[in-house]
Formats: C-alpha cells, structure tokens, sequence
C-alpha cells in the first residue's frame, strides 16, 4: 500500500452489498491515502459526513474519472492528515469502547433502568 497512490473499492453496487462497510477504508485513510469507491449506501453515508473519499457510480469511465481526479489531491499534506485523523475516530480500541458502552446501557439492572 505505501507505493499506491490512490486506493480503490471497487464493489458491485447490488442489493446484498447495500449494508457492507469496507473496512479497507479506514486501513486506507489511517494511511493517508486517497480512495475512490463505488458508490455503496454505507460509503456515500460515511462520505456524506467526513468528506475524505471520492465516490462514484459503477462504470468504468466514471470510476477512471475518479481516480484521475483523486490522483491530483493525493498527496496534499492537509488532505492526508485529514484522512488520517478521521480513521483515527474508528481505530479498533475506540469501536470496542463504544460497543461496549452499548452493551452496558442496555444491561438489565444498570442504572439507567
């Protein structure tokens, strides 16, 4: 992955897939680097809120349309500290202590019953 320049995603966009994360994402963006994906419910969402991938429909222009577009953005300094910082909000560590947190507010005979 250190030599790549723009990381790809590139699932069928289909009814089975509409609940997939791609965890590779965050394993891209922890790196700093650039992403195209197809346009997934799930990563349209997450993009919708962070702003650090390019997505796009699944065609073949489209998603070379993307990457030409990413590749220029690639290695700008802000954009990949940006990357890295939002993976940083999805480490592993901080998963299990939400979950967790879940878990425990919805235990019967926890305080908040």
């Amino acid at each position: 992955m250190r030599f790549f320049d723009v990381c790809i995603v590139p699932y069928l966009n289909t009814r089975e897939m509409t609940t997939i994360v791609p965890t590779k994402i965050n394993e891209y963006l922890a790196a700093g680097k650039a992403i195209v994906s197809t346009n997934l419910t799930t990563v349209s969402d997450f993009n919708a809120k962070y702003q650090v991938l390019s997505t796009s429909i699944p065609s073949a222009a489209d998603f070379l349309r993307s990457i030409e577009t990413q590749l220029k953005v690639a290695h700008d300094p802000a954009l990949k500290k940006k990357r890295r910082e939002v993976a940083a909000r999805a480490d592993w560590e901080m998963q299990i202590e939400a979950m967790s947190r879940l878990i425990e507010e919805h235990l019967p005979g926890q305080p908040n019953d």
